[in-house]
């Protein structure tokens, strides 16, 4: 019987194969490669996705240091091209872009930027071979390509037929349960460093990739209420970061539905002083969002601020002891008269900016000042404001105070009310912390 044949675990065969897999070894071993652009190429990348309602104005800005996460183009030797991260393109020149738009429209905002268009190479190594590029280890191959964004160029347009910007309306999914009535007259403005991504924002040619834009203060919109009956604003997925939808208020019917973008709710940021005790369980709701409302009005008028919603995220019930506005305005000039409390219907968010006083908000509401949160419920907050003077007034912040057990919190949000004369439409942009 001829003896049996071993095998060393992980090989079989004689000396040619073992030479032939250490050649193949050497050859995958990764080395150093360079990046070569081949091209500079300026591509149009929507940034806003941009819709209004035919009872609204809606103003956008972009620029000034308002970054950009670009998706970049990626394409390994022999594959197609792919997704490969993003690049943060810092737009701080100090230029900024933007526009008015005075009727029913839903498109895209898009900017130009500057690409570089490039590949990775080494003077012998074969495509394909895993390489690195810098300290890093290695991630790229060689003969691989790249497309990513380096610059802002500046420049705007308006795109109406791009996929993705088309009307969805207000009355399906969950886009009805998170809406603000803005009366003729009001406006809500929303900035943030937070904003949705818009897929397939540029064409790379061989594929479309996306952006996220938003990541300052200088990307906003701002809708003016100003004819008909007013407008709804409402989102999908309040109080995160959700787009808004913008449609013509009629009455109280949802019709000729339009969609906005627009991001709705506050920054919760937990303070505490004396006895009290700073993280509490209930906070405004809206992570990471700047936003304010406002309208034009005289002396001797009230107004309606409702537009920020708190929730009980705790396991005992909390007691609301007081709401204010912050900000340096004087009790001679404009100031908040009384609070009031709404409690949120299931699959309903009917938030406010108007005049005062409105039926169907006092008989749904009840003074703030020992109102019983119970766990898990949410309410709106109706702050209302007399106007003393004539003026524009301006408060930034608001706060709410609370006690739960035997402990007192105070929560404060990024959520601002602004008065503006009626003379003044172009009321100056509030500053927000």
């Amino acid at each position: 019987m001829p003896p049996r044949r071993r095998h060393r675990r992980g090989y079989r065969g004689g000396g040619g194969q073992r030479a032939q897999a250490a050649t193949s070894a050497a050859a995958a071993a990764p080395v150093g490669c360079t990046y070569k652009i081949d091209a500079r190429p300026q591509r149009r990348v929507s940034v806003i996705e941009l819709h209004n309602a035919t009872n609204s104005n809606v103003s956008w800005s972009y620029g000034k240091k308002a970054d950009s996460s670009i998706d970049i183009g990626y394409n390994l030797p022999g594959q197609g091209w792919k997704i490969g991260g993003s690049y943060k393109v810092s737009n701080n020149a100090g230029a900024e872009v933007g526009g008015t738009i005075k009727e029913r429209l839903n498109a895209y905002v898009r900017t130009d930027f500057l690409w570089a268009d490039g590949h990775y190479t080494h003077p012998t190594a074969p495509n394909g071979t895993w390489c690195f590029y810098g300290p890093a280890n290695p991630v790229y191959q060689v003969g691989s390509k790249r497309r990513d964004a380096t610059e802002w160029v500046g420049g705007a347009g308006i795109n109406k037929t791009l996929p993705g910007a088309e009307y969805l309306g207000c009355d399906t999914g969950t886009r009805p349960q998170h809406r603000i009535g803005v009366r003729v007259g009001h406006y809500f403005s929303r900035y943030t460093e937070n904003a949705a991504k818009i897929s397939g924002a540029v064409d790379l040619g061989p594929l479309s990739v996306g952006a996220d834009s938003g990541y300052s203060s200088n990307v906003g919109m701002r809708w003016d209420s100003k004819r008909g009956n007013g407008i709804w604003l409402c989102g999908t997925n309040y109080p995160r970061r959700l787009p808004v939808w913008s449609m013509p208020r009629i009455g109280r019917n949802r019709l000729g539905l339009v969609p906005g973008l627009a991001l709705l709710g506050a920054v919760a940021v937990l303070a505490s002083c004396g006895a009290s005790r700073g993280s509490g369980p209930v906070v405004f709701q809206g992570a990471d969002v700047r936003n304010y409302s406002g309208g034009y009005t005289t002396a001797g008028t009230q107004m309606l601020f409702g537009t920020a919603i708190v929730e009980n995220n705790g396991s005992k019930t909390a007691m609301l002891m007081d709401a204010s506005l912050v900000g340096d305005v004087s009790a001679d000039q404009a100031e908040v008269d009384e609070v009031r409390v709404m409690l949120l219907r299931p699959g309903r968010t009917d938030l406010i900016v108007g005049p005062w006083p409105d039926e169907y908000y006092k008989q749904n509401s009840v003074p703030l000042k020992g109102f019983q949160l119970e766990p898990g419920d949410e309410a709106a907050v109706l702050y209302i404001i007399s106007v003393h003077e004539t003026g524009v007034w301006n408060w930034p912040t608001m706060s709410l105070k609370y006690r739960a057990g035997r402990w007192t919190h105070t929560t404060t949000a990024l959520t601002g009310f602004q008065v503006c004369p009626p003379d003044d439409q172009e009321c100056p942009e509030m500053e927000l912390p």
